[in-house]
């Protein structure tokens, strides 16, 4: 098994300053638009809480004690701010899966247009097209999920709007939110692709990786 040594770790490779300097300037992640790095190279989400959607939950928190003449009154400033955070999680999304390596991107387009198998004729997947397609398959259907999860949440809250009921704008505000935290997580599964991609250049390049 390859091993990365380590700063400090004198049991294989004794890694000085210089060969330290050097796996921080070889482990460069990629930008995620203005948010920085999508991941630390042990594989933790840098992906910063999100403005829009941070706003969209307190309001909803919020929101569920209001009466019918407050939700009358704000339902606007609601739908604008749920749809803020649903952009911005489109967004950060679709900046992630554009830094991914091209295999996952066209594996990941071949999942939405609902076929079952990557065209074999292709070189890039001959090897390691099996795990590539377990990876992304999650990740798509991750993706799903979040996104059923804002249809439930916004059809609620037309529901709620239609009726004039309070129960069914709490319940809405609570689908939202919960629909926020799936895409959050779909995000970070995507994250990991981008780690695991940047951990394997790593080993391959790295002259400090030792069997």
């Amino acid at each position: 098994m390859l091993r990365v040594i380590e700063k400090g770790d004198q049991r294989h490779f004794p890694l000085d300053k210089g060969h330290a300097t050097y796996l921080q300037e070889l482990f460069v992640l990629p930008q995620i638009g203005n948010r920085g790095p999508a991941t630390t190279p042990e594989g933790n989400s840098l992906m910063e809480k999100i403005r829009e959607v941070e706003a969209a939950k307190a309001l909803m928190t919020e929101a569920m004690g209001w009466s019918v003449m407050k939700w009358l009154r704000e339902k606007k400033s609601v739908r604008k701010a749920a749809d803020a955070a649903n952009a911005a999680l489109d967004q950060l999304n679709a900046e992630v899966k554009g830094c991914w390596p091209e295999p996952f991107r066209v594996a990941y387009s071949m999942f939405s247009q609902g076929k079952a198998q990557i065209d074999p004729k292709k070189a890039k997947f001959r090897e390691g097209t099996s795990e590539t397609l377990l990876v992304v398959g999650n990740i798509w259907r991750a993706d799903g999920a979040a996104l059923e999860a804002r249809e439930v949440a916004e059809r609620t809250f037309d529901d709620a709007e239609r009726q004039l009921s309070t129960s069914l704008a709490r319940e809405g505000c609570r689908k939202a939110i919960y629909s926020w935290e799936l895409h959050e997580k779909a995000i970070r599964k995507a994250e990991g692709i981008l780690v695991t991609a940047n951990k394997r250049a790593l080993l391959e390049q790295g002259p400090f990786a030792v069997r």
